[in-house]
Parts: C-alpha cells; sequence; structure tokens
C-alpha cells in the first residue's frame, strides 16, 4: 500500500488565563517600573500621583482579564470552509462560512499580535494573541490568510 499524505484535520487553539495573566503581569512590572524611575526625577512626579498611575494601571490589567473572561475568545478551531471562535464564559459558538469573510488582517505592536476579520455585512471581528501560544498563534495567522 502506498504512503498517501492525510487530509490536515482542524487547526485548533485554546486559549488560556495563565498566558493572559503573564503578559499583563509583565506589562505591569515594566510600567511600575517606569513610573518608579520617574519617581526619582525631582519634581516629575508625586508621592500621591505615583501611587494613583499605578493603581490605574492595575485597574486596566484587572479589566483586560475581566473582558476576556466575559467575552474573550476562549477556543478556535479553522477547518476546510469554517472558521468556529468560541467566546467567553458560556463558551458562545460563532461560526464563520468562509464566504462571509471579506478579508483577514494581522498586525503586531510591540509584540502582541492581533488578527481583524472583515464580515461581508460589514462587522469586524478582532482576536488578540494574548491568551494564545504565540507559536499556535502565528500558524492561526498564516492559515487564515491562505484560508481567505
Amino acid at each position: 500500500m502506498e504512503d498517501r499524505p492525510r487530509a490536515e484535520g482542524p487547526l485548533r487553539l485554546d486559549g488560556r488565563l495563565r498566558n493572559l495573566l503573564v503578559l499583563d503581569g509583565t506589562v505591569f512590572l515594566v510600567c511600575a517600573i517606569a513610573l518608579l524611575v520617574l519617581y526619582r526625577v525631582p519634581l516629575l512626579l508625586s508621592p500621591l500621583a505615583l501611587v494613583l498611575l499605578i493603581l490605574a494601571a492595575a485597574a486596566l490589567l484587572v479589566l483586560d482579564v475581566v473582558l476576556w473572561a466575559r467575552r474573550g475568545a476562549r477556543s478556535i478551531e479553522l477547518e476546510a470552509d469554517i472558521l468556529t471562535i468560541y467566546r467567553g464564559r458560556n463558551l458562545e459558538e460563532s461560526r464563520l462560512d468562509r464566504r462571509s469573510v471579506r478579508s483577514v488582517h494581522a498586525r503586531r505592536r510591540l509584540g502582541r499580535g492581533s488578527v481583524t476579520i472583515l464580515l461581508t455585512s460589514g462587522k469586524r471581528l478582532r482576536i488578540r494573541e494574548d491568551p494564545f501560544p504565540s507559536g499556535e498563534f502565528r500558524r492561526l495567522v498564516e492559515a487564515l490568510r491562505r484560508w481567505r
């Protein structure tokens, strides 16, 4: 019997809270260190401003985690003609047919990637890399570019 190449199965990515927490924790540490450096410069930052800015940074990062938990992409499956995205706490399913996708745009800013999918209905769907492993997310981006 000949060895035939197997058809690739669906590409599946599962987001993890741990990945998001590591990234947000790193961002918080960098912000806190930068603010402490600014505090050391006389007349640039008061102690109250330092505390308030650090608290604001922490609040924004907590908000990021809460928003991801409520409506962020938890899992993504890319099959031959269907892209399925499971979002939020209840894993609400969104199925997109290849014909309903007008374009796929990927970008990276400050090491953080995202994909924006423009649908024929005019809606935009954004998926951030933060909760997903970087290598797997890059594979998804390449697969989405070929898929479209």
